[in-house]
C-alpha cells in the first residue's frame, strides 16, 4: 500500500485547506454581503473562465475546439444572466 504522508507534506495539505476553503469562504460570505446573490452566482459560476488563462499560461495547455466552444456558451449564459433575458 502507499506510506503515510510526512509531517512536511500534512503541514503543506493543511496550509493549503485553510487557505483554499477558509479564505475562499470568507471572500464568498463577503462578494454575496457586497454585491447580492444573483451577481456573486453568475461571478463563482463562471470562476473556470479564470483559470483557462492560467492554465495556458503556466501549465502551458492548449486550448481544443471544444474548450473554446465551453468558453464561449459560458460567457453568453452570463451576459444573458446579467441582461435579464
Amino acid at each position: 500500500g502507499m506510506k503515510p504522508p510526512s509531517r512536511q507534506v500534512m503541514r503543506i495539505i493543511a496550509i493549503a485547506g485553510f487557505i483554499g476553503m477558509g479564505l475562499g469562504s470568507m471572500f464568498y460570505v463577503a462578494a454575496v454581503k457586497y454585491a447580492g446573490a444573483a451577481v456573486s452566482s453568475v461571478i463563482f459560476a463562471s470562476a473556470p473562465l479564470f483559470a483557462v488563462p492560467i492554465s495556458v499560461v503556466f501549465l502551458k495547455e492548449r486550448l481544443t475546439a471544444i474548450a473554446c466552444f465551453g468558453i464561449a456558451m459560458t460567457i453568453i449564459g452570463v451576459i444573458l444572466v446579467v441582461l435579464g433575458v
